[in-house]
């Protein structure tokens, strides 16, 4: 497994690396999430471009980077929000060398930044009166730190960086709910807390056939091994399996068996504690947790939980959120595909942009 792949850090910020890159490599060997995952929509680091507009999704909680309101007066502390796909979360790009601006894609002159290096200081959107990268502050300038699987990152300011105080962007307290704040602390000594701390970028733009992208679990053999032994909607799971497959037109999503190596581990929870306000189940990193007092809740026919578990499969296949896909007669379906988030009508119809993403990710990716 490849860890972190910055130069020569700070000797402080050294020694945090080394705890965060142990209690990583245990939390993949717990999910077993080697370096199975194979693509990501817009992977920072060597890949990354000027001016690409993306998305920031916190992985603990599944919400986005978001300005509140979209209003910019005062300063404003930047939060974590549901998927919107809406200008409050269009962040712009701009890199010099190993260092990044991101700037609000609406305006451009604003950019995110903190005040200081001090713990729990709150990220927020500041107004900067100059292009050039060499004078926008250091507290606006930030390092994005890589880790395994690719495309999650944790980012550090350059003055923090530059400070060797090893403390990283995160959501307050860990917490994971909509208008959750976002502030810089040290590194968190728990997996669960580390998770806050991590962030995915997505692509804002549509790639092959318009589907959205985002982080696939599909391993460098093409298949994805899931683990449902322990979960009660085997039904839904294997339904949710057989469907995509026959879409992609091979098997892709498998159940795990003692040869193969894990890539998604299938469980139930009692109550939606992990990450309260995502709803019926969570989806990050290897672990796809269904919350049964959220499930069960839904309509007995069964319909809304079967969206559900579908949802997050395309998930693990590598797509990303999709409100305004067309069906497969060719209708809009607002809010009504399987891949629409937040969303459980009873509508199990596949967008067909994500259909022919799909067929691009199998040709390209897996």
């Amino acid at each position: 497994m490849k860890n972190w792949k910055i130069l020569h850090p700070p000797q402080a910020f050294a020694r945090s690396i080394s705890k965060v890159t142990a209690c990583f490599l245990a939390f993949a060997l717990v999910v077993g999430s080697f370096a199975l995952f194979s693509g990501e929509a817009v992977a920072l680091g060597s890949n990354a471009n000027n001016n690409e507009t993306v998305y920031i999704r916190n992985v603990k909680s599944g919400r986005y980077l978001d300005l509140p309101n979209g209003t910019v007066t005062g300063s404003p502390d930047l939060q974590i929000w549901a998927s919107a796909q809406n200008a409050n979360q269009r962040w712009k790009i701009q890199r010099s060398g190993e260092f990044y601006v991101f700037r609000w894609a609406n305006n451009t002159e604003y950019v995110l930044s903190v005040a200081n290096t001090n713990n729990n200081t709150t990220l927020k959107l500041v107004k900067v009166t100059t292009t050039s990268f060499s004078n926008i502050p250091d507290t606006a300038k930030f390092r994005s730190i890589d880790l395994r699987p690719e495309g999650v990152f944790m980012l550090m300011t350059k003055a923090s960086w530059d400070a060797a105080n090893g403390k990283v962007m995160g959501t307050a307290s860990d917490a994971t709910s909509n208008g959750t704040k976002i502030s810089q602390k040290a590194l968190n000594s728990t997996i669960e807390g580390l998770t806050s701390q991590f962030w995915v970028f997505e692509s804002t733009t549509r790639q092959a056939g318009s589907g959205y992208l985002t982080m696939s679990h599909v391993d460098s053999g093409g298949k994805s091994d899931i683990d449902y032994a322990s979960t009660k909607y085997k039904n839904f799971v294997e339904a949710a399996m057989s469907a995509w497959n026959a879409k992609i037109g091979r098997t892709v999503l498998q159940k795990d068996s003692f040869w193969a190596i894990q890539d998604i581990h299938v469980s139930d929870g009692n109550t939606n504690t992990l990450a309260p306000g995502a709803g019926a189940s969570l989806n990050y990193l290897g672990i796809l947790k269904f919350y049964k007092n959220v499930m069960d809740a839904y309509p007995a026919e069964g319909v809304a939980r079967q969206k559900t578990v579908a949802h997050e499969f395309g998930h693990i296949l590598g797509l990303g959120d999709n409100n305004d896909g067309l069906d497969e007669e060719g209708k809009h379906k607002s809010r009504g595909n399987i891949m629409s988030q937040g969303f459980y009508a009873y509508n199990l119809s596949f967008a067909i942009d994500d259909l022919v993403t799909l067929q691009w990710l199998d040709d390209n990716r897996w």
